[in-house]
């Protein structure tokens, strides 16, 4: 509840960027100021997430870990925060436009349209967000272009974290493939390795070639 000109008003009644302002101040009255980094974060946080309670938990935390830097660490509360928001796909819209739209269903994340057609050629169900709650799948790229910029998309947020872990895994597996590689050309010892050669490529000269042809030294690699 909210003191307003001597009227009681529900604070939920107002937009989550008054609410979080007005959080912060209630939270600096009498104690130490989150300080502007700390401030703007939570300004953020509130914005890209839409989640009043959520929000609320966050301002307190950092409250108390700036007022007891000994008790708290502010850094870690923060980096926690800001990993809640990276985790959303589309760093150029959040949930709060997401319900400004008229779609309010939580587990599916907002998308604009250019990011909408880059997960969808990654192989991610992708679908138009309706006013009326509904979400109809896009089957192609075009379908989503012909939706156009105006119009608001979104991804389950289950698959997107799926996708997430995936690419978690890919990246791992990428490092560590050229961690070997570096490891089996720059050793001086016995050591070989597969290649699986392309049809287009021009090292399939290799292919039928015999120990013979590597030991002449006319083998420069794949």
């Amino acid at each position: 509840m909210y003191m307003d000109a001597g009227h009681i008003v529900d604070a939920a009644e107002f937009s989550i960027l008054v609410q979080v302002e007005m959080m912060i101040s209630r939270a600096e009255y009498g104690h130490t100021a989150l300080g502007k980094e700390a401030h703007n974060l939570a300004v953020l946080y509130a914005y890209k997430l839409d989640n009043p309670r959520d929000t609320r938990e966050l301002v307190n935390k950092l409250a108390e870990a700036v007022e007891n830097p000994k008790m708290h660490n502010l850094q870690e509360i923060m980096e926690d925060a800001q990993e809640e928001i990276d985790f959303l796909p589309d760093n150029k819209v959040g949930i709060m436009q997401m319900h400004e739209f008229g779609y309010r269903n939580d587990s599916v994340l907002p998308l604009t349209m250019e990011r909408a057609v880059a997960l969808h050629n990654a192989g991610l169900h992708i679908y138009s967000l309706q006013k009326d709650g509904s979400s109809i799948l896009m089957n192609t790229e075009d379908d989503i272009r012909e939706t156009g910029e105006d119009g608001m998309f979104g991804i389950d947020a289950r698959a997107w974290e799926s996708y997430q872990v995936m690419e978690s895994v890919r990246a791992e597996n990428a490092e560590q493939e050229h961690l070997n590689e570096e490891l089996l050309f720059s050793s001086n010892e016995d050591r070989y390795a597969i290649y699986q050669i392309r049809d287009d490529s021009k090292s399939r000269e290799y292919l039928f070639m015999g120990t013979e042809y590597l030991k002449a030294g006319i083998f420069r690699g794949l």
